[in-house]
């Protein structure tokens, strides 16, 4: 059987070729002619996974994002936010009561986003996406708090180098806090509260504005 991602990709791929058909302005003397620009494209591959991940989740949280349908703007999705050339800047979920996971959700392709909000739901499973994410570089915010998230914390989280903020508290992480929290210099804000960690902060830290005044959990040590 096809791949639902690869078709619904397929659509709106034919869908942006129609947008932008070739006009006369096209042309140049050398008889060549320009084609869908790459941005479009991008756009188009984080929509598609975007709607992907939305058949991942039941029923229920499916029709709390009935504004997600191909064929109508993304940007006019609930929770999505746009920059004025359409590429996606945040994803703002907080409190919908969604339930699934985000290993279907592809986030390496959105290289725009500057704030992922997906905190009180009831997401669960691991956090390895963030494996793929390391080329977020314009990431400012990561809210992944208040869910159901469980194991560990992947080292790859110190790959975030545009990080002022980040919550991962009120789930049910486990293991050692990785030192390449270290790494986030930008950091400003962190929250790793009410979870299962262990281990403490570094203190190599060098943003001065970085708030340590953090509230200790079990065998989570905050300096």
């Amino acid at each position: 059987m096809t791949n639902p991602a690869y078709l619904i990709l397929l659509l709106l791929i034919i869908r942006l070729f129609a947008f932008y058909q070739l006009s006369a302005s096209h042309f140049h003397a050398t008889n060549t002619y320009s084609v869908v620009p790459a941005k479009n494209l991008q756009i188009a591959n984080e929509v598609a996974s975007l709607l992907t991940w939305k058949f991942s989740l039941d029923l229920k949280a499916q029709k709390l994002l009935s504004s997600w349908i191909a064929g109508v703007s993304h940007c006019n999705w609930s929770g999505i936010h746009c920059n004025i050339d359409e590429s996606i800047r945040g994803l703002n979920l907080a409190g919908y009561g969604l339930q699934g996971t985000l290993s279907s959700l592809n986030l390496s392709s959105f290289t725009t986003l500057e704030i992922i909000d997906f905190s009180g739901n009831y997401f669960y499973g691991n956090i390895s996406f963030i494996k793929a994410m390391s080329n977020l570089q314009k990431l400012k915010v990561l809210y992944l708090y208040d869910n159901q998230f469980s194991a560990s914390i992947p080292q790859e989280i110190g790959m975030l180098k545009s990080l002022v903020k980040l919550d991962l508290s009120s789930n049910a992480l486990t293991g050692q806090i990785p030192p390449e929290i270290g790494n986030l210099s930008m950091l400003t804000n962190l929250s790793l509260s009410n979870n299962h960690l262990y281990g403490f902060i570094p203190r190599e830290q060098s943003n001065p504005c970085f708030n340590w005044k953090l509230v200790q959990v079990g065998k989570f040590i905050s300096n």
